[in-house]
């Protein structure tokens, strides 16, 4: 089956179910800023944020050092021995979630004001937040989506069934505590779901180095430039702007960039679809590709387009007035939204062919340029010229992405031999 008549025939069982899943996931991110937003106003909200941003980068850290190469190495494999991998896999995310307790508490303790007081407000929460998204993506690996989209469905409903009392107690521990409410909700549900045990003993870290390591040193130190990138973005807009600003930017990247709900809907499931096609063919796994970004792109386009047009008064409307002078970048985040767009099929692809040397090349060369065009843009023009840093290095990091990636198929043709499944250290 070709990958158009694969992905029609997998769409409601798959695409569609990641895409209803992530509008469940989108919205409990959504419904964290717009809460906190109502509660406790611009500066309160850049303190959730900052905590926020501190979770997503522990988060990238779990897939990177594992999920992402997990489902990379053994999607493509007996069901039996998937199952073996998961067991594993499960006993090392919750040890990787307690110890990003413990630094998220120092982080905490250790560094004072606002900045301290956001790692804090969602230390309790990061077990059960990051073993929920380890059990999502292995549902999606088993091809359980409308399980992995119940899943979310019931973080999102547990949180908004919370949120009063949130608002009755007001408070940046209120507002997480909300949050995480859901997450515990979330994880526990996955654990039921999943129906898979830790594999206790210690030979697990053995088998961490020797199965995931190979290519997940490659994903993590992409990782870890990506989230560092992300973090300390948002501490220079911090210091260069103010909370306030960061608060802004980040209300408005959640109205007005769609990227935050297409990406994980798309790569969820094409990832492990990719890998599979890999198996069989490299030309399958490239035209899978390219139909994968096409269609990002064109969602993108169009959301991009009606919130430009129509979109605007979203912010004050669901904000308040007080945010409705960030109305105005409704363009230079949609400009960084199709860019990245444009990309996303083929980053699938490089994942898929655990084309760590190439993955990694594109996240520095996106890191740095965005990070040099923000801090100078933010510097001079203020919260618009830093959302235009955002659209400039995206925008390389696409050219990049297209470069390495023509390379990287034409290597593999010409080799004559799909992608093994198994991990390498030559990459």
């Amino acid at each position: 089956m070709n990958p158009l008549r694969r992905l029609r025939a997998t769409r409601v069982g798959g695409y569609t179910w990641g895409f209803v899943d992530q509008v469940c996931a989108s919205a409990t991110n959504f419904s964290l800023s717009l809460i906190a937003g109502r509660i406790l106003g611009p500066d309160g909200l850049g303190v959730v944020v900052i905590g926020f941003s501190a979770y997503l980068l522990a988060l990238g850290f779990q897939s990177s050092l594992l999920t992402t190469p997990l489902v990379a190495s053994t999607a493509a494999l007996p069901e039996e021995r998937r199952l073996v991998e998961i067991r594993r896999g499960l006993a090392v995310s919750i040890l990787a979630s307690l110890l990003a307790t413990i630094v998220f508490v120092g982080c905490g303790l250790g560094i004072p004001g606002q900045t301290g007081r956001a790692f804090l407000i969602l230390s309790p929460w990061l077990l059960p937040g990051m073993l929920q998204d380890f059990v999502r993506s292995m549902l999606y690996q088993e091809s359980r989506f409308r399980k992995a989209a119940i899943n979310d469905a019931t973080w999102l409903a547990v949180m908004i069934a919370t949120s009063p009392v949130a608002w009755a107690l007001g408070g940046e521990w209120a507002v997480a505590g909300s949050w995480g409410c859901g997450a515990t909700a979330a994880a526990t549900l996955g654990l039921t779901q999943l129906r898979v045990r830790p594999e206790p003993g210690r030979h697990v870290l053995g088998w961490w180095r020797t199965r995931i390591w190979p290519f997940g040193r490659w994903l993590g130190l992409e990782g870890t430039v990506y989230s560092a990138t992300t973090t300390t973005n948002v501490f220079v807009l911090n210091g260069v702007l103010g909370a306030g600003s960061v608060g802004g930017l980040r209300v408005a990247q959640s109205v007005f960039a769609p990227l935050s709900l297409i990406l994980p809907a798309i790569t969820l499931p094409g990832l492990p679809a990719t890998v599979r096609e890999l198996a069989v063919s490299t030309r399958r796994a490239m035209r899978l590709s390219v139909l994968l970004s096409t269609t990002v792109t064109s969602v993108a386009i169009v959301y991009v387009g009606v919130m430009i047009l129509f979109g605007r008064r979203l912010i004050p409307l669901l904000y308040g007035s007080p945010f409705r002078r960030y109305e105005h970048l409704a363009l230079p985040i949609g400009v960084w939204q199709v860019a990245a767009a444009a990309g996303t099929g083929f980053m699938i692809f490089l994942t898929a062919q655990k084309r760590g040397r190439e993955l990694v090349a594109i996240r520095v060369t996106a890191a740095v340029l965005t990070s040099a065009f923000i801090a100078l843009l933010a510097s001079t023009k203020g919260i618009t010229g830093a959302a235009w840093g955002y659209a400039v290095g995206n925008g390389c990091a696409m050219v990049l992405t297209f470069v390495l990636v023509r390379r990287s198929y034409r290597r593999e043709l010409y080799a004559g031999q799909p992608c093994s499944a198994e991990p390498s250290s030559s990459r």
